[in-house]
């Protein structure tokens, strides 16, 4: 094996790590920058290079035979090994980056849709059609209590007095508190069933995104002691703002960012719409800031982009495939105090490292190979945990 870096020239002999000699059919290079090797009498060979070691992989590790010929890996990150003999084989790695929970520890249903992550008490998750609370121990369904309507829930939010804020696709907001749950629909004052997004402000006011009815602030009455009025303030179409609206961002001046369904970002400031830059055509899946001030947005088909939200003069700089990323359908944003950025796509996510907004070194890729099941990156299905 003969690796180029940096114009010089190493070179690597079978010998210098198995016993067993003969020549190498196929590499393949992982996105993870792995590389693996399917050899004539050794088996498989993984270079890792996280920890600058070889994994082999032989017939006692289930391989049908240590003659490989071939390697390929498919787009939801499969390797397939052919061998001579031994027919195809499906390989994922042994090592898992991932550790699931699914109904055996007591979460029934796969899809997950929105976590929050309360840093006393513990995890609110919900899935497809329910709602779970997990105290590091175990998960409580509240769902299963009386009254509960059936619905998609795709943003979580908790306010003051433990309110928990829910966002769902088509039955407005739900507020959950310990012994009720409050519908707040077309019914009872919010103009529109589709709710896209949710934040809650400094001052205890919740930002609605919506499909059909631009942006709208739900403010507590005051005088109510039951907590169950509410003034709403719309900002739509009829005061030149756009009814539908993808994602909200509050950022560390207090500011409402806004994603809209035709590829304009902008913010509310001082009872203002400002918006920043737009590119049409552009479908905007979430929005999240780092560290630095940088606002990351996810795309349906561009990969990621990041703008310098605290400058005057703001320019869009995309980042896809080209630059290292896995895919261009990019769903959740994870931003790390340290200088990382997780990106969630449909076959796995990757860590990228950052540096002054911008991607510098190898990026690191999580699939199927270390224990991604498929289907857990949606937009709003990622925490970053106290450890």
């Amino acid at each position: 094996l003969n690796i180029l870096d940096a114009g010089e020239m190493e070179r690597w002999e079978q010998s210098d790590f198995v016993e067993d000699k003969g020549g190498i059919n196929d590499l393949l290079i992982d996105p993870d920058g792995s590389v693996w090797l399917a050899t004539e009498r050794s088996g498989l060979l993984i270079w890792q290079a996280n920890s600058a070691s070889f994994q082999q992989l032989q017939i006692t590790d289930g391989l049908e035979s240590n003659n490989l010929r071939t390697l390929l890996l498919d787009s939801w990150q499969n390797h397939w090994i052919g061998a001579a003999g031994g027919g195809l084989s499906k390989c994922t790695q042994s090592l898992q980056a991932f550790i699931s929970y699914g109904q055996k520890e007591g979460l029934p249903e796969a899809s997950v849709q929105a976590i929050y992550s309360d840093p006393v008490s513990g995890l609110w998750i919900a899935t497809a059609n329910q709602l779970f609370f997990y105290d590091g121990r175990s998960f409580t369904n509240y769902s299963e209590r009386s009254g509960w309507p059936s619905m998609r829930i795709v943003a979580i939010r908790k306010g003051a007095s433990d309110r928990l804020w829910l966002a769902t696709a088509r039955r407005g907001i739900l507020l959950v508190e310990e012994n009720r749950v409050l519908t707040i629909n077309k019914d009872g004052g919010l103009r529109a069933s589709r709710v896209k997004d949710i934040q809650l402000d400094s001052m205890g006011r919740l930002w609605v995104a919506t499909a059909s009815a631009g942006l709208c602030r739900i403010t507590a009455i005051p005088t109510d002691s039951a907590g169950t009025q509410f003034s709403f303030d719309y900002y739509d179409q009829s005061n030149g703002w756009p009814d539908f609206l993808q994602a909200l961002h509050l950022d560390k001046r207090g500011r409402i960012w806004w994603a809209d369904a035709d590829g304009a970002i902008g913010c509310y400031q001082d009872s203002i719409r400002l918006e920043a830059g737009r590119r049409k055509g552009l479908d905007i899946h979430c929005l999240a800031e780092d560290n630095l001030g940088y606002l990351w947005g996810s795309t349906r088909r561009n990969g990621i982009f990041r703008l310098n939200i605290y400058q005057d003069s703001l320019r869009f700089r995309f980042f896809g495939r080209k630059n290292g990323l896995s895919s261009n359908n990019t769903h959740f944003l994870l931003p790390e105090a340290e200088g990382h950025l997780w990106v969630g796509n449909a076959s796995g996510v990757d860590r990228l490292r950052l540096k002054n907004g911008q991607l510098v070194g190898r990026k690191t890729f999580f699939g199927i190979g270390q224990g991604f099941k498929g289907g857990e990156a949606g937009r709003y299905a990622a925490v970053m945990d106290e450890f």
